[in-house]
């Protein structure tokens, strides 16, 4: 079987794109070095920030998108992905640019929410997903209240910081808020829907919802595909 070679995108944030890079191999059906999937990684941490872009008017991420994933495509990539929901904002603005075809981690992870028959979902997530409610067109969604968002997106950047003792800290407040919310919100999940919250390990169980982590729901469709 030809395996297709795949293009990681990363640097949105860094720790992040190395977490998807390892729910790959531990997703991977694999029992010698050689069953795993052929990655490549940009690690490309001067793309300008895609939080920054929309709040300040400051230099967008497409051209730096743009010109990383030809870099990847020319050593060969048959695909791309990248391991930041809040990149895929700009998705449209990208695709009819690029060589190669970019998986659409909103589209994927959507899709598996969907087949799990589920009502409603809360989304975490960092500024752009949350105020472009990015993921609203694809499933029925709810929000936390501007404290509660912002103790996500505190918990964003102490990831971003590898400040583990913080980003802990911050997850038991996180907790507490999405209790409150469960009591006025007929939720029935929780999606991570940052790259960084996959890292915070205390967000995996909360009780009562079922949480599902964007980057693994993610890792497995560039799985599948590469596989197919």
């Amino acid at each position: 079987m030809t395996k297709k070679l795949l293009g990681i995108l990363g640097g949105m944030g860094p720790y992040a794109a190395l977490d998807f890079a390892k729910k790959v191999l531990d997703l991977t059906p694999a029992k010698k070095d050689w069953d795993h999937i052929h990655t490549v990684i940009d690690n490309n941490v001067e793309i300008p920030s895609r939080t920054r872009a929309i709040m300040y008017n400051e230099a967008s991420p497409v051209p730096g998108i743009i010109k990383s994933i030809g870099r990847l495509a020319a050593f060969g990539a048959d695909l791309v992905v990248l391991p930041c929901n809040s990149a895929h904002y700009f998705y449209p603005e990208v695709e009819s640019h690029i060589e190669i075809p970019w998986i659409n981690m909103l589209e994927a992870v959507a899709a598996t929410l969907r087949m799990e028959g589920l009502k409603k979902t809360l989304v975490l997530g960092g500024y752009i997903t949350v105020v472009r409610k990015t993921y609203d067109k694809h499933m029925e969604t709810s929000y936390l209240d501007e404290e509660g968002n912002g103790i996500v997106y505190d918990i964003i950047e102490a990831v971003k910081l590898n400040d583990s003792s913080l980003s802990l800290d911050l997850a038991q407040k996180l907790k507490k808020k999405i209790a409150d919310h469960r009591e006025t919100q007929a939720i029935d999940s929780v999606l991570l829907g940052c790259s960084e919250l996959s890292i915070q390990e205390t967000l995996r169980n909360i009780d009562g919802l079922k949480v599902f982590d964007g980057n693994h729901i993610y890792a497995a469709a560039a799985i599948k595909t590469c596989l197919d």
